[in-house]
């Protein structure tokens, strides 16, 4: 089967010479009629442009995601700066610094476990996907152990607590926006797929029209020649 495009420029193509001859095209399948293919051209032309539209609001939703999340060790790097700064118990202070170094890597932190802390990263998902799931899930986790640490009472606005939740939410929010522009492509993509290649789709009535012509016209005639290097 040709590519999408070139199925659509080739269905086109052959509407167009199946107008072009007029009362000489008469086929007895009503699919292959005049107004049955140029109501599946019109299909299919939707469809694509469902697709393009689609890819676009993806391509939008991946960015405005990997901002927020891209935004996340950034933050979480002048948050542990403060809290050394402010004093507090070692131990703590290396627990931030366990969350903090799990933000700024693509695979789970070497060294300190914390406890109770959820390996995001061994959920059997793809790369790219697993590390966007930890950067969620492991800046929660940051978020709710300096949110326990009554010393960390910082004077910055982007600093407090109140904003690190803020920021948390954003890039969920994100996160699920993507997602969703993801099985929205995904489902356009697939009934595009059925558009084309299904049963008495734009393909198989392609090929349908061109055993019209072969058998109307003859394999040697101009009609069916020029069919065939539309097709």
């Amino acid at each position: 089967m040709l590519s999408i495009v070139k199925t659509a420029g080739s269905f086109d193509k052959v509407l167009a010479s199946c107008n072009t001859l007029g009362a000489r095209y008469q086929p007895a399948t009503a699919s292959l009629s005049i107004t049955a293919l140029s109501e599946l051209s019109e299909r299919a032309n939707q469809s694509m442009e469902a697709v393009k539209q689609a890819r676009t609001a993806y391509t939008l939703a991946q960015n405005e995601r990997r901002k927020h999340l891209s935004d996340l060790p950034r933050i979480a790097t002048r948050v542990v700066r403060m809290l050394a700064s402010a004093g507090i118990p070692p131990e703590l202070l290396e627990d931030a610094k366990a969350l903090k170094d799990k933000l700024t890597s693509n695979g789970p932190a070497k060294g300190k476990q914390l406890p109770g802390a959820t390996d995001v990263t061994s959920v059997k998902r793809g790369p790219v996907r697993k590390h966007m799931l930890a950067q969620i899930a492991n800046f929660s986790q940051f978020v709710d152990l300096v949110a326990s640490i009554n010393a960390y009472n910082p004077n910055e606005a982007e600093l407090k607590i109140e904003n690190l939740h803020e920021k948390l939410a954003v890039a969920k929010d994100a996160t699920l926006a993507a997602n969703q522009a993801k099985i929205n492509l995904d489902n356009v993509v697939a009934e595009r797929k059925q558009l084309f290649a299904g049963n008495d789709g734009v393909y198989p009535r392609l090929l349908a029209v061109k055993e019209y012509f072969r058998a109307a016209f003859g394999f040697t005639s101009s009609e069916f020649v020029l069919i065939c290097k539309q097709c």
